[in-house]
């Protein structure tokens, strides 16, 4: 608590000895361009250098001691990477490209300060925003006859970067990193938030760590400084149908972490084949419960606390959705209270068309980062089986393996799992957990893939395997400080 009353003011410190020579021309020019376009009026565009610089509080003279110079935003938001190290040491901006999934460690395209650019806030805010947005989609919009090339993503990841820059405590060790994957951009920053996530979600509450920065940023149009930050990353990720952003705090060294999933909450293939499917009685659901009825049919399974994670609806309101979907025919639930978990009624069977099963190159889309799709595997069709710790809907083919049987490595090691399965209900514990090991043998495996091969539920391979296989040593999380992240997974420790 005393840290942050004393880093209260701490980007508008006065830099002894600094001035105008320090900061790096070129993007303090092109801050007065935008500035300029974006406030062609102001009466500062007449302004000379330094008193623009004064105005925003990028250089300050404290009248008590007479002591003047740049200040620490004026010298991160413009200054050259010589200098900004001279005074801040551990300033250190990364932002990263990884090209296939979660498991790749390393990077396509990478930025940092290398002296090929300025290495200052500015520049980087202006290299990440681009190359974060180059791969979105920006369809054709008109709005009042004009273009509109924004897009509700493209103002999300945006904000969050501003987000990023403005809220980091810039006497921490640890850098900034921004990390743009296939299926998400992470952006983590040092320094925890200073309001409850619940209450910066909410709206009209702004406590920003570096308010002299905020307002830079904002006089050229990116952030309002009213406390409407996260709301407004929430709900364009929302309008885009992206599944929601994820906030994690940590501590020692403290930091925030938020990771804009770009994965849709109703992927294509799952549509198709619940309006097939359901038809009128599909589409007079709410889009709330459509969301709940999506996730449980690309999970396998689904559970109030996952459908939360995943869309942000009201915990009182989904428990609502849920009982009507119970009541409608379109879930069966399984257990009580906080452990219930949700299943389909009615599974289908038999083969599903090509057109449900394919994207637009062509390629298999069963399954994504938030688990395989059993329901629309043929090979799988639901079984009688009662007891608790099977999966009810999932059988065990007696010919055919399931896509991710085939992805945990050789085939032979699948069919030997497949047959180990095949037909039993009560397996030993040892042999339950040698075959987890060996699904886990040579890449990271979630607990719904595991599930899926093993033909139980989430919820039982969870608490009677995995959990006290992690304590024993014998399996490693990939995030093992953060037990419920989203993309947890599990690999066979090796020696």
């Amino acid at each position: 608590m005393l840290a942050e009353q004393v880093s209260d003011g701490q980007d508008k410190r006065i830099i002894s000895h600094t001035g105008v020579d320090d900061l790096h021309l070129e993007s303090f020019h092109a801050y007065r361009n935008r500035f300029r376009i974006t406030n062609l009026s102001h009466t500062w565009n007449n302004d000379s250098d330094p008193d623009f610089l004064t105005h925003l509080q990028g250089y300050r003279k404290d009248r008590e001691t007479g002591e003047e110079g740049l200040t620490v935003a004026g010298l991160l938001m413009f200054g050259k990477w010589e200098t900004i190290t001279e005074f801040l040491p551990e300033f250190f901006l990364d932002y990263r490209e990884i090209p296939e999934g979660s498991d790749s460690v390393r990077w396509i395209n990478r930025l940092v300060p290398d002296g090929s650019w300025s290495g200052n806030l500015f520049d980087f805010f202006q290299l990440t925003y681009r190359r974060l947005k180059r791969d979105l989609k920006s369809p054709f919009h008109l709005h009042e006859g004009q273009r509109v090339e924004d897009t509700p993503a493209e103002a999300a990841i945006r904000e969050a970067l501003v987000n990023t820059l403005i809220h980091t405590d810039y006497s921490s060790s640890v850098s900034i990193l921004v990390e743009k994957r296939v299926d998400r951009i992470i952006f983590r920053n040092p320094g925890t938030m200073r309001i409850p996530l619940e209450l910066a979600a909410h709206g009209g509450t702004s406590d920003c760590r570096n308010r002299a920065l905020q307002v830079m940023f904002r006089m050229v149009g990116f952030g309002d400084q009213a406390g409407s930050g996260i709301p407004s990353i929430f709900s364009n990720w929302a309008q885009e149908q992206y599944r929601s952003p994820h906030y994690v705090e940590s501590f020692g060294p403290d930091m925030t972490t938020l990771t804009l999933c770009m994965i849709h909450l109703f992927p294509e293939n799952i549509l198709a084949y619940l309006d097939t499917t359901f038809g009128a009685s599909f589409h007079a659901l709410s889009h709330e419960q459509k969301l709940a009825l999506a996730l449980a049919y690309s999970d396998g399974e689904v559970t109030h606390k996952r459908i939360r994670e995943m869309s942000g609806i009201h915990p009182s309101d989904l428990t609502k959705d849920l009982k009507i979907l119970v009541d409608l025919g379109f879930l069966v639930p399984e257990g009580e209270s906080r452990g219930r978990v949700y299943y389909p009624k009615n599974p289908p069977q038999g083969t599903v068309t090509q057109s449900h099963l394919t994207d637009d190159k062509g390629e298999s889309s069963l399954s994504h980062s938030g688990g395989s799709l059993p329901y629309l595997n043929p090979s799988l069709s639901h079984s009688d089986e009662s007891l608790p710790y099977l999966n009810p809907s999932l059988s065990h083919s007696s010919n055919i393996l399931s896509p991710s049987l085939m992805n945990i490595g050789s085939v032979p090691l699948a069919e030997r799992i497949e047959k180990g399965m095949r037909g039993r209900k009560n397996i030993p514990k040892e042999e339950m957990e040698s075959f987890i090991l060996d699904i886990c043998s040579e890449r990271f495996q979630t607990l719904g893939d595991i599930a899926l091969i093993l033909h139980r539920t989430e919820k039982a391979i969870r608490d009677y395997y995995i959990r006290p296989m992690v304590r024993e040593g014998l399996l490693v999380p990939r995030y093992p400080d953060k037990k419920t992240h989203p993309d947890q997974a599990y690999i066979l420790k090796t020696l």
